[in-house]
Formats: C-alpha cells, sequence, structure tokens
C-alpha cells in the first residue's frame, strides 16, 4: 500500500501532463529558442557541428550550452527524429522532478528534531502532488526548452547539497559537484546559484551546545550543563 502511495505522485505527474498536452497541442519547435535547440541536436547528428541553421554554411556558436542540445540528439538517435518524442521523454523528466521534490522534502523534514518517519512520507507525498499539479512547468514541457532538463537537474542538485551538508563524504561532495556542473551546462545563468550553494557546503558547520539536565546528589533539583 505504501509503495502505491508513493507512486500516485509520479503517476498524478504523467496524467496531467499528457492530459495538457492532449488538451492542448503544441508545435514542439514554434518558439525561436525551441526551433534553436532542434537545429543544434539535427546538425550535430548530421556531423556539421553544433550550429544553428537549417542550411549552409553551418558555423560553430556558442550561443547555448551544450548538454540540453545533447539530450535533444540523444531522444532523437534512440526514438527518431521527431520533436514530439522529445515531448514524452520531457513528461519523464517532470516525473524525476517529482521523485526529485520528495526525496527533497523527506530530508529536510528530517532536519526537524520531530521528523518522525510517518511525517517524512506525509511532507513527501504532499509536496509529490502539489508538484504533479503544478501548471507553470507546462509550457517547458510542451516545447524544445532547456528548461524541461534543468529542472529535474537543479532539484537533484539541492538534494546532493543537503545530504552532504548532513552527511560529509567524498561520495556526496563528488555527486553534487556533478550535478550542479549538469546544471550549469544547461543554464549558465544557474551560476550565481551554484557559487551561493558552494560558499554555504564550504562555510564551517558550528555544532550547537548539548544542553543538559544533571540532578543534585540528595536532591534538591539540578543543573543545566553544556551552556557557556
Amino acid at each position: 500500500m505504501s509503495a502505491l502511495l508513493v507512486c500516485f505522485p509520479l503517476l498524478l505527474t504523467v496524467l496531467v501532463r499528457v492530459g495538457w498536452l492532449t488538451a492542448f497541442p503544441t508545435n514542439p519547435i514554434a518558439p525561436i529558442d525551441a526551433e534553436g535547440f532542434h537545429l543544434l541536436a539535427a546538425n550535430l547528428l548530421a556531423g556539421r557541428g553544433f550550429a544553428i541553421g537549417w542550411e549552409a554554411p553551418f558555423c560553430p556558436t556558442a550561443v547555448r550550452t551544450p548538454l540540453y542540445p545533447w539530450f535533444v540528439a540523444g531522444v532523437y538517435t534512440v526514438l527518431g527524429r521527431d520533436p514530439q518524442r522529445v515531448v514524452l521523454a520531457q513528461v519523464l523528466l517532470e516525473v524525476v522532478t517529482t521523485a526529485a521534490t520528495m526525496a527533497l522534502t523527506r530530508a529536510m523534514v528530517g532536519v526537524g528534531a520531530g521528523g518522525s518517519r510517518g511525517g517524512r512520507r506525509r511532507a513527501a507525498m504532499v509536496a509529490g502532488v502539489l508538484y504533479a499539479l503544478n501548471g507553470t512547468t507546462q509550457r517547458f514541457t510542451g516545447y524544445l526548452l532547456s528548461e524541461a532538463l534543468v529542472l529535474p537537474l537543479l532539484t537533484l542538485a539541492v538534494v546532493a547539497t543537503v545530504r552532504l551538508l548532513r552527511r560529509p563524504c567524498a561520495r556526496w561532495s563528488a555527486l553534487a559537484g556533478l550535478v550542479w556542473a549538469g546544471v550549469l551546462l544547461v543554464k549558465p545563468n544557474a551560476q550565481y546559484l551554484a557559487v551561493g550553494v558552494a560558499l554555504l557546503v564550504a562555510a564551517p558547520q558550528q555544532t550547537p551546545p548539548t544542553v543538559c539536565w544533571t540532578p543534585r546528589r540528595g536532591g534538591g533539583g539540578g543543573r543545566v550543563g553544556g551552556l557557556d
């Protein structure tokens, strides 16, 4: 039963996105940015380099970062060169974002002193359902826009960072750095957020003083220890 409850926000995410796209069909490459990402992927697969253009000359461009065009090119390679196939893949990316949102919520609730297992599960369920019903991401899902890839990566980067702060180790440090690098390779304007997170991780962590009650011998109350 608990597994079904965990899957409910994920299934709801798919139903909401597919229902929206069915009710309001889109041309995935209608926006000029989406057309550019399509051309970058198509020209990469055709051996023309990282170029935006329908016809020669195909001049390399530094206007876009490479990770999202690589993602589109990968989808074209596996599913065929149809932008609608990318939209289907981006629905699955939204499922990843929902799952990452739930994981982040569980991690954040666990930071609190009273974060029970049941409480963390309920909070994660609420967060997952709220994201599944979020209509602001529909624009990114229905078009070839890099926001569709940066959303799951950014959420996963925050999850890895929270895990690193709670349990510092080389594994979480490497994973957080790798995912943040992926975020920047999709949307370079996230660099300021990445710098802020890096400063937070690098800051010395202060351990709060432990407060305990020590009873006096022979009764008569006690004293509070661990305070300066």
